[in-house]
């Protein structure tokens, strides 16, 4: 009986050497603390550690001398978690700690209560240091303020929704902005928070822009900037939007950061800046124009003094001055031009006024409406108009009194045609103007002239009659 009296005590003093050794080597600090005088009775190496004390140094010593409290005394706080735990058996939570140089440190610490034999009612306490997240939640709280502050003093709007489109945030800057657009000038934060923005803003244009903009935003997941203009009138405003797209631990787009800024004073510096400019170019443009008419201008006093001094060179000098005057006209139409174009009707009376010869021409521009050449063409097609109706006053039956030239512009769909007829005439035999067949100098030049896209031109045969047609599409027109 003695020897199993003695075997049974070397078997607990195994396991209570088995059991310290366990607990010298945790990672977690452990304490026990005698509820009858309320100081330490054992603690392993991590406590000492993490408090920065030696080996048994805390032994005996009042737990109340490593707590630490921002408001009482550690004395209070250590009989408080002491009773916590007795009175419920366990308590759970953070604990400020006071170490041996003056400093403090937080735990996450588990208190619950034991009898143990030599010990009688004690206290055990497992504590975890927690002081890298307690920093880490001070930095993230001071970032937050200090965003906050940014936010709520920004000039820029700022808000925030969740993936269904409800408001999380909006800063002051957004609240008075929609204020002054609802003409809800008590209009609160709490009654906006939640709502969807499109049901804030009604069924408006900046309703379904709003929506489409922040929709391809969320299910892209790329930032966006959108300009827009917000409001009627004088009180319409432009907007810039950016919209950042916020997603969750795992990737996922959990809601929309937007930042709205105001731009109007910088869209109206560049819509005045724009204006001047074009005002300048017109300047610039009217001057050089009317130089160059000028210019052309003496052009013809040359050819006309060559005219007198070249009889025989009647014909071709004619045509020539023909050209010139069409050129100058048309420059002198392009200084006065809107920037949308020229009047093709004005163009196509130019022409007709400044041909010159032994036929009469009448023009019918009764039916054109407004239509607009493009400037660059201008030139062009005033050349390739002066020679059909050139072309027209030289070929005439030679034995047949001659009808007047007929010009005549006319819109038909979304095609504009110039056509000069003239007559008694005839087609030479085997002529083709595609082919280049039977035509004269005067003809060759029309598919130079011609702009390569949006016009065309059609010689006919029309009883005793030739009929030219010039047709223009767009781009080279536009018809209002």
């Amino acid at each position: 009986m003695n020897r199993d009296r003695a075997a049974a005590g070397s078997d607990a003093q195994d396991l209570a050497q088995r059991q310290a050794a366990i607990l010298a080597n945790v990672s977690d600090a452990v304490v026990v603390v005698s509820v009858r005088d309320a100081c330490i009775v054992y603690n392993n190496a991590a406590f000492e550690r993490l408090l920065g004390y030696a080996a048994g140094e805390l032994l005996g010593m009042p737990i109340a001398r490593v707590h630490a409290a921002d408001a009482g005394s550690p004395e209070a706080v250590a009989e408080k978690l002491m009773n916590e735990a007795r009175r419920s058996g366990r308590w759970d939570g953070e604990i400020l700690h006071r170490r041996k140089d003056g400093g403090t440190l937080w735990t996450l610490g588990a208190i619950s209560t034991h009898d143990l034999p030599g010990w009688g009612t004690v206290c055990l306490g497992i504590h975890r240091d927690i002081g890298e997240r307690k920093r880490a939640e001070a930095a993230l709280r001071a970032s937050e303020e200090q965003l906050r502050v940014i936010a709520e003093h920004a000039l820029d709007g700022i808000f925030f929704i969740d993936r269904a489109h409800g408001i999380k945030y909006l800063n002051p800057a957004t609240l008075e902005w929609l204020r002054g657009l609802l003409d809800l000038p008590e209009l609160t934060l709490e009654q906006m928070l939640g709502r969807r923005v499109w049901d804030v803003l009604g069924n408006t244009e900046l309703s379904r822009s709003y929506r489409e903009n922040s929709e391809r935003a969320m299910a892209s997941g790329e930032s966006s900037s959108v300009e827009e203009r917000v409001g009627r009138g004088r009180q319409a405003r432009n907007r810039l939007t950016l919209r950042v797209p916020i997603r969750d631990a795992a990737g996922e787009v959990v809601g929309l950061l937007g930042i709205a800024r105001d731009i109007t004073a910088r869209a109206q510096q560049e819509a005045a800046r724009l204006a001047a400019m074009r005002r300048q170019r017109d300047l610039l443009v009217r001057e050089v124009h009317h130089r160059i008419k000028n210019h052309l201008q003496g052009v013809l006093g040359l050819l006309r003094l060559r005219l007198g001094q070249s009889p025989e060179l009647a014909a071709p000098i004619a045509e020539a001055m023909a050209q010139v005057r069409a050129i100058a006209g048309v420059y002198g139409l392009t200084g006065r031009s809107s920037q949308r174009g020229i009047d093709l009707a004005r163009i196509v009376h130019l022409v007709a006024q400044a041909a010159t010869g032994a036929v009469r021409v009448t023009v019918d521009l009764e039916e054109a409406g407004s239509i607009l050449l493009r400037e660059p063409d201008a030139v062009p097609i005033a050349l390739v108009i002066n020679e059909l109706v050139t072309n027209a006053m030289k070929h005439l039956s030679p034995v047949e009194a001659p009808r007047p030239v007929r010009v005549s512009l006319r819109r038909d769909g979304d095609a504009v045609r110039v056509e000069v007829c003239n007559g008694p005439a005839w087609l030479p035999r085997g002529f083709d103007l595609a082919q280049g067949r039977g035509i004269g100098t005067g003809l060759q030049l029309l598919s130079t002239l011609a702009p390569s896209e949006g016009a065309s031109v059609l010689i006919r045969q029309h009883a005793d009659e030739v009929h030219a047609q010039l047709e223009l599409r767009a781009p080279v027109v536009s018809l209002r």
